[in-house]
């Protein structure tokens, strides 16, 4: 898949983790032991219609649905064959890209309905960003760039605040 310039701009964590998605077998194991690659690529397939799903009822003017758990929204994409997987998961960051663009010139502070909490329009990108660097994590384990990215003082702040806090 040819990146954009959005997709580099607003989630450019993606290309690191597709790269060592595409670089192991989808029956491949990952630091979640019950999870294997595959389970990963759907799991972010969910997350990223999910995030893309809601933000975009918001951004529509509501009214923003309830936000569906992960045994709702990714046995869809578990189903598929893993020929279709990766390009679905492709298909799914591309629909959020457009949301998160459309994004850009709405209020970032306005809260948004999220998992029985409320999320800032501003966290949707960096909630996706976080879920790339910790799968990322899960699949490869620590190396150089997974450090980096974890080091990165916003992925902290947003654990906190986006995550913690509303916990």
């Amino acid at each position: 898949m040819t990146l954009s310039a959005r997709t580099v701009e607003l989630l450019p964590e993606w290309n690191s983790f597709r790269e060592e998605v595409v670089a192991r077998p989808p029956d491949g194991g990952t630091a979640c032991t019950a999870w294997t690659v595959r389970d990963v690529v759907a799991h972010q397939a969910g997350n990223a219609q999910e995030l893309g799903r809601i933000l975009a009822a918001h951004l529509a003017g509501g009214p923003v649905p309830d936000t569906r758990t992960f045994e709702e929204r990714e046995p869809a994409f578990r189903s598929l064959p893993d020929t279709d997987l990766l390009p679905t998961l492709d298909r799914e960051v591309g629909v959020l890209v457009d949301v998160l663009e459309q994004a850009k010139s709405s209020d970032p502070e306005a809260m948004v309905p999220w998992t029985g909490r409320r999320m800032k329009v501003a966290w949707f990108a960096e909630h996706m960003r976080e879920e790339l660097i910790l799968h990322r994590w899960d699949i490869v384990g620590d190396d150089r760039a997974g450090t980096e990215q974890l080091e990165q003082p916003w992925l902290t702040d947003h654990s906190v605040e986006a995550v913690g806090a509303p916990l």
